[in-house]
């Protein structure tokens, strides 16, 4: 199932030892110290530190808890992997996702909702208008970057070959 393969490659549940609301165990409370905390957030992250979220973690892990609770559920996803109860499926909020990176122009962002999009089955055509959308607002550089970078990530996973 693409689910299982998108959640394992991106970690996109909190670490066993962390809930769906960033608390310890499974009986809630939210009783982990903000070390602790920042540990399980690296792990929910791959493995990825990204210092702002590290610094805003240790500096108050109760609002980086309800921060995770938000995306998990702003991404359609529930913290197991399950579809969250949406109207919008997973696949279209991160199509919204790049093109709205793709306007502000969040080249270290996108790179991570392409391949959760591509992960999810988005074909390059419904990226492709993602990125078509992001242009009519905010201009063809901006698309022209998305394509660039699209292309980049297909060429990393081998299913591009270059001309």
């Amino acid at each position: 199932m693409v689910w299982k393969k998108h959640f394992i490659r991106w970690n996109w549940r909190p670490a066993p030892a962390v809930d769906a609301n960033g608390a310890a165990g499974t009986g809630g409370g939210g009783d982990l110290d903000s070390k602790e905390f920042v540990k399980a957030m690296i792990r929910q992250r791959g493995g990825r530190e990204q210092p702002e979220w590290t610094w805003m973690a240790e500096v108050d892990p109760e609002y980086m808890k309800a921060y995770n609770r938000l995306t998990q559920s702003a991404f359609g996803l529930y913290a197991e992997g399950d579809e969250y109860p949406c109207v919008l499926p997973a696949k279209i909020k991160e199509l919204i996702a790049i093109a709205l990176l793709t306007g502000q122009r969040d080249w270290e962002r996108l790179p991570v909702h392409l391949e959760r999009a591509m992960d999810l089955g988005a074909t390059d055509r419904e990226i492709l208008e993602a990125l078509q959308t992001a242009m009519v607002i905010t201009g063809g550089p901006a698309m022209r970057g998305g394509i660039e970078m699209m292309l980049r990530i297909r060429k990393q996973r081998g299913e591009v070959k270059e001309s």
